[in-house]
């Protein structure tokens, strides 16, 4: 499977009533019901321990994080082929879909109902934005505490394997030229 992926937000489309989230800097990954898979469809090697608390055939999209300013913890962390319990006690696997053919807020709830009392996972908060301001303003609150941006998305959308106008990142600066320049 191919994850959704997000075109960077223009304000030539309205984003008011879509739902927004932290943008977290992490790893993309896919629990596809029995392993993680990477976005670019390699698998994670992650310890039993933590892939034996994600539900079992249901399919789950989100991003592997260690917190704010960890992605090279994170990524030293990933690339191991023996993982280490003692940096997978600091992942946790933050799930923004669940996908299928349904709209995006069914398939929240998707998510939310299989990680019930899970505790590597959680489904990323969301809240309804109030337009094209809010998204701004929240881009800023959260860039300004350390972190990357924020995401949008419309409720109402459908999960497709490749980048959605249903999608939209929206970030104060490119991360992936910084990451690669570093």
């Amino acid at each position: 499977m191919k994850p959704m992926l997000a075109h960077v937000y223009d304000s030539t489309q309205s984003v008011k009533g879509w739902l927004i989230s932290e943008k977290l800097d992490g790893w993309r990954a896919i629990w596809d019901g029995a392993q993680l898979v990477s976005r670019l469809g390699n698998r994670i090697t992650a310890p039993e321990w933590f892939t034996r608390q994600l539900p079992a055939g249901v399919v789950l999209d989100g991003e592997l994080f260690m917190g704010r300013g960890n992605y090279w913890k994170l990524t030293s962390a990933l690339k191991k082929s023996t993982p280490l319990d003692a940096e997978w006690m600091g992942i946790r696997f933050h799930v923004f879909d669940a996908p299928s053919s349904c709209p995006l807020n069914e398939r929240l709830n998707t998510a939310l109902r299989a990680l019930a009392g899970c505790a590597v996972a959680n489904v990323v908060p969301f809240r309804v934005c109030l337009g094209d301001w809010d998204a701004m303003n929240s881009m800023a609150e959260i860039a300004a505490a350390g972190g990357e941006g924020v995401v949008l998305r419309n409720p109402a959308s459908l999960y497709v394997e490749k980048r959605s106008r249903d999608f939209l990142k929206l970030k104060p600066y490119d991360s992936e030229t910084e990451k690669r320049a570093a």
